[in-house]
């Protein structure tokens, strides 16, 4: 797997520059500039996608904040703290099943009417470049060139190359990853619930429907 100093480099020659670094501490301008948005370059490109590295199949079980009281003009009566390395939720695999109008997150934390527990999937954030995906690394150089494109060569062209290799990186690397999955099971609709186990007589198992 590549490394940080590897990966500044892949971002230098997206930008056509020779200059190689051997130390992410370097003190030359391209270390510097590179150094100063990497976590921030890093953690947009793990939210633009639920990553499959980044995620614990496994997942986490919330418990609500016993100490929150909603305003009088909350929407939401209960609160649940996500973990400090929480970048986004993969809503297919969290448990209950929620629809948009069921939470909001937002300020680090869930906000929610039931009390759960809440089962959640999320995207983690994964500082150790080691454990990234290859494709992932690509998507990120060219990401992390764009971000630094002005500063080190201040060609506009170019800046423009990277977000273009950028967009293509990450469609890549997003069929891939998304192909490792086997598709989820679509979850019956309340009106599909009503529909074949309100009085009509059909099995409460959606495998049974005829």
């Amino acid at each position: 797997m590549a490394d940080r100093v590897e990966i500044s480099n892949l971002t230098l020659s997206k930008l056509g520059e020779d200059d190689q670094l051997e130390d992410p501490l370097d003190n030359r301008k391209p270390a510097r500039s590179i150094r100063a948005v990497w976590d921030t370059v890093r953690d947009a490109v793990l939210r633009a996608h639920t990553w499959n590295f980044a995620i614990d199949p496994g997942g986490l079980d919330l418990s609500h904040d016993a100490a929150y009281t909603p305003s009088a003009l909350s929407d939401w009566r209960y609160r649940f703290q996500l973990p400090p390395d929480f970048i986004r939720l993969d809503l297919q695999r969290c448990r209950p099943v929620w629809s948009r109008n069921d939470i909001q997150v937002g300020r680090r934390f869930i906000y929610a009417n039931s009390p759960g527990p809440v089962h959640i999937v999320y995207v983690q954030q994964v500082e150790n470049c080691g454990d990234w995906d290859a494709l992932f690394v690509e998507a990120f150089a060219s990401r992390l060139a764009w971000q630094v494109a002005d500063r080190i060569t201040g060609d506009r062209g170019r800046k423009s190359d990277c977000w273009q290799a950028y967009a293509t990186a990450l469609k890549e690397a997003k069929g891939v990853d998304g192909r490792e999955n086997p598709p989820e099971p679509s979850e019956p609709t309340g009106w599909e619930t009503a529909r074949y186990d309100g009085g009509y007589g059909y099995p409460s198992d959606p495998s049974r429907w005829g």
